[in-house]
């Protein structure tokens, strides 16, 4: 009984160290970077992944209308719609002409989470 303690206490202390490391390295990397992820991970289909690059991103920049059009793109593909409506408005109040297509899917999540 006590090595099975012994053994989840360490996985789950590993556990914490790699995820420390991880925030780290994310919040230490440079901002091109982390958008060059951020849309990687888009791509390959993981949202989840996407959101965190694209948070992290706009803690560098929080003036990119790109950054919150992909993040708003990331909250809507897991159903996050009501963060997906307010970083779809962001990007298109920062850049009306570039983030046009922001307010469309700006309309669809509000569609999505019923408050049409």
């Amino acid at each position: 009984m006590s090595a099975t303690k012994f053994i989840f206490f360490f996985l789950l202390f590993s556990i914490k160290i790699f995820s420390q490391a991880d925030t780290q390295l994310v919040n230490n990397a440079p901002k091109n970077i982390l958008l060059k992820l951020g849309k990687n991970a888009l791509l390959q289909g993981d949202p989840n992944s996407a959101i965190t690059f694209f948070e992290a991103f706009l803690k560098k920049d929080p003036k990119n209308a790109q950054a919150f059009y992909l993040a708003g793109q990331a909250y809507r593909q897991t159903r996050y719609y009501e963060k997906a409506q307010k970083y779809f408005l962001t990007s298109y109040r920062i850049d009306k002409k570039k983030s046009i297509d922001a307010l469309y899917f700006h309309s669809l999540a509000l569609k999505s989470s019923g408050k049409y």
